[in-house]
């Protein structure tokens, strides 16, 4: 199986929408209260390409979410967050849910378009919509879940109006002109006798 394509966006996937985060003023053992986890002691710093204070609770360190982390985090994309602040996806994630966070951010929306503006997209999406719709194993569990229904009153309409104008295929053809010309037979034969 071939792996899925891939749009590259470059840098721009980690674009920054919410302004500038700036690693905030602390003192080592200052008291501080993070939107998630409550009193925090700060006990250190990242080394993210965002330098943030690291809080201990009385058993766990982990970033302090507060001030522009608490706010990118309601801002930015999932993946900008990560790239910037050092962290994975999955923490993202968790923060998001910590602070009851529903539904696409600004930063996810705008990287959501950018993913569709991309020149390549339509012509991806469309391939792989092609190759779904060609997979033999769709098709055949369809007919079998089709398979015995009478079509719909709706359906049936729809097909014979589809049908009015077209031109009728061999096997519509082979039925057709028999019943055509058995018809016709009766009012050629009457044509005939009236002029004689």
């Amino acid at each position: 199986m071939k792996p899925p394509p891939v749009i590259d966006l470059g840098d721009a996937r980690y674009n920054l929408y919410g302004g500038l985060y700036k690693t905030p003023r602390f003192r080592l053992g200052q008291v501080v209260v993070d939107e998630v986890r409550g009193e925090v002691t700060i006990v250190g710093i990242t080394d993210g390409k965002i330098p943030w204070p690291i809080g201990k609770t009385k058993r766990a360190k982990a970033l302090v979410i507060f001030r522009g982390l608490a706010k990118a985090i309601r801002k930015e994309s999932v993946t900008a967050i990560a790239y910037w602040w050092g962290v994975s996806t999955q923490t993202v994630t968790v923060w998001r849910k910590g602070l009851k966070i529903q539904g696409p951010t600004i930063g996810e929306q705008k990287l959501a378009s950018a993913y569709g503006n991309h020149p390549k997209f339509a012509e991806l999406v469309l391939a792989k919509a092609h190759e779904t719709l060609q997979d033999p194993a769709r098709t055949a569990k369809i007919s079998a879940a089709l398979r015995g229904k009478p079509k719909s009153a709706k359906a049936t309409t729809k097909t014979r109006a589809a049908k009015i104008g077209a031109v009728p295929d061999r096997r519509s053809l082979a039925l057709l002109v028999p019943r055509l010309q058995r018809e016709n037979s009766g009012t050629m034969a009457g044509t005939a006798t009236s002029l004689a």
